[in-house]
């Protein structure tokens, strides 16, 4: 979920840009979490060309699973490739994939690092770096004092399930949009107010979990108007902040 202040200063930035855009009004009328009697919970109401607008913000994030998962892979990795580096005085640079545990039980998990550990240890013995057919787990060697200022091991943790950046979008937006529409963008359809959604790629400094950084507008558009069409008459309007701040609008220009 979105920290407050950044989906408040995302939505005033957007309707800044809005303004010198179309030299419309548009101002926030209020934020309805901060009135427990507002049965509304999107982040924010704003009147746009006098209409009122129920607006909400999402980031697009990677599923929440990515980052223990992460943290998963340098806690039962990083021990024992330092002692294997140690051991035969080189650098170890090691690519995974870390298993999320809602897709796995506990003993393959434990087997994967257990195989990267054995990969590892076969590399550094032959002298010969190691890449798996998965694309993703890796064993790369460096002779110790090549890279002076390089860390004895490095783990680096693949964000994405997949090589695809649709898929990694599809995992990121679908199930939380839909969530999204069935629950409280209805809930603000049904209040009267027009709804806009403010999907954002700008990285939350307040959060770990990290955004989807390579999707383009292009391919956010295409994962957003399968959900969207597949619950209609629930957002008139759909907007896209990218990762340099720039605002592109995803549904007609006619309909915000």
């Amino acid at each position: 979920m979105p920290s407050t202040e950044f989906a408040r200063e995302a939505i005033a930035e957007f309707l800044g840009q809005l303004r010198a855009r179309t030299g419309a009004d548009a101002e926030i009328v209020s934020y309805p979490e901060d009135d427990s009697g507002n049965p509304l919970t999107v982040d924010a109401v704003a009147r746009v060309g006098g209409e009122l607008w129920a607006i909400d913000h999402m980031r697009l994030a990677y599923e929440p699973t990515v980052i223990p998962a992460g943290d998963e892979a340098v806690q039962m990795l990083r021990g024992p490739l330092k002692e294997l580096a140690d051991r035969y005085g080189c650098c170890l640079h090691v690519g995974v994939l870390p298993p999320r545990r809602r897709a796995r039980i506990r003993p393959k998990i434990d087997a994967y690092y257990s195989d990267v550990l054995r990969r590892a240890e076969a590399a550094v013995i032959s002298g010969e770096d190691w890449f798996d057919l998965d694309g993703f787990t890796s064993v790369q060697i460096l002779k110790g004092g090549v890279r002076p200022d390089a860390e004895k091991v490095e783990v680096a943790t693949w964000l994405g399930e997949s090589a695809s950046v649709e898929d990694q979008v599809v995992a990121a937006l679908e199930g939380p949009l839909t969530a999204k529409l069935r629950g409280q963008l209805a809930a603000a359809k049904r209040a009267d107010h027009r709804v806009m959604l403010l999907i954002d790629q700008v990285p939350d400094p307040t959060r770990r979990q990290p955004t989807v950084f390579l999707a383009s507008w292009q391919t956010v558009k295409m994962v957003v108007d399968r959900v969207v069409t597949s619950l209609p008459g629930v957002v008139d309007c759909v907007w896209f902040r990218a990762g340099d701040g720039s605002f592109t609008n995803l549904t007609s220009p006619s309909t915000c």
